[in-house]
């Protein structure tokens, strides 16, 4: 399903952000904030060719939501002419969201214990995931990121929610729009083979680590494999549905796409279960 948000009223820009183009939108103007979404068009490649960075969005969220893990709601989506993606506010009205920068800065130091010790103490998001730790959600989120290719886990690229009493939770998982490599032009994509891209998978933010790698260390020092055996469960047919629905993409795209999901849970699959 493709959304049509042309008449939706314009709430908000998104404070810091680097593309102007984004903005929050809702079906109406004095809509609560849990109603916001932020319309997030297609971005040019540096070869003018379009990102499919509107995939990578929803299958990340759509995936996500396969393994049970918490991640902000998307939809692809239409603006006039424009086609993108729409990412639903994840910060309840009275509640604050402060980036992971505010628990462990960028540098040396940002590294996968650093963070799963910054967020003891703390749950998974409500409703679902209270019974869980912070630390142990987090371990899905790298197990997700191995799984689709996301090498920007930064320090801005996951927050946690404070509540009015003082109290926090981790926040759902959000901005995915760098996975699948999803800035590859149809032509790299021809020339590239999906298993040399999956096994290059690495995150300059951790030093250059490989993706399986930190998904592997977050499940050792938590014990969340669970994690892994519910991404080796999940069938093909999942994602496939899920690119079908776009209704543009490339034959090119789809193709390269769905091999790097096939590969890659393989690999985690391997790497974070006993």
């Amino acid at each position: 399903m493709v959304v049509d948000v042309s008449a939706w009223e314009v709430i908000d820009t998104e404070r810091g952000g680097r593309d102007e183009r984004k903005v929050w939108l809702s079906k109406v103007a004095d809509a609560d904030r849990e109603e916001w979404w932020l319309w997030k068009p297609i971005k040019p490649t540096d070869r003018d060719a379009l990102r499919i960075n509107d995939v990578a969005e929803v299958v990340a969220h759509r995936l996500a939501e396969a393994i049970g893990l918490p991640a902000a709601p998307c939809e692809y989506a239409r603006r006039g002419d424009e086609r993108g993606a729409i990412s639903r506010n994840i910060a309840p009205h009275t509640h604050d969201m402060a980036p992971g920068s505010t628990l462990v800065p960028p540098g040396d130091g940002y590294t996968v214990a650093r963070i799963l010790a910054a967020l003891a103490g703390l749950t998974g998001p409500p409703p679902g995931h209270t019974d869980l730790t912070a630390a142990e959600v987090f371990a899905g989120y790298l197990v997700l990121d191995a799984w689709i290719g996301n090498t920007d886990r930064h320090e801005e690229n996951w927050a946690v929610i404070e509540r009015p009493d003082g109290s926090a939770y981790l926040a759902p998982a959000y901005d995915h729009g760098s996975a699948l490599g999803s800035g590859l032009t149809d032509a790299k994509r021809e020339r590239r083979e999906p298993r040399a891209f999956c096994d290059g998978g690495r995150s300059s933010h951790f030093g250059g680590r490989s993706l399986v790698d930190m998904a592997r260390e977050a499940v050792d020092l938590t014990g969340a494999r669970w994690w892994a055996d519910r991404v080796a469960e999940v069938p093909a047919t999942t994602w496939s549905g899920i690119l079908d629905e776009h209704g543009a993409l490339s034959g090119v795209s789809r193709s390269f796409v769905s091999d790097v999901l096939t590969i890659n849970q393989e690999r985690v699959s391997e790497a974070c279960r006993p």
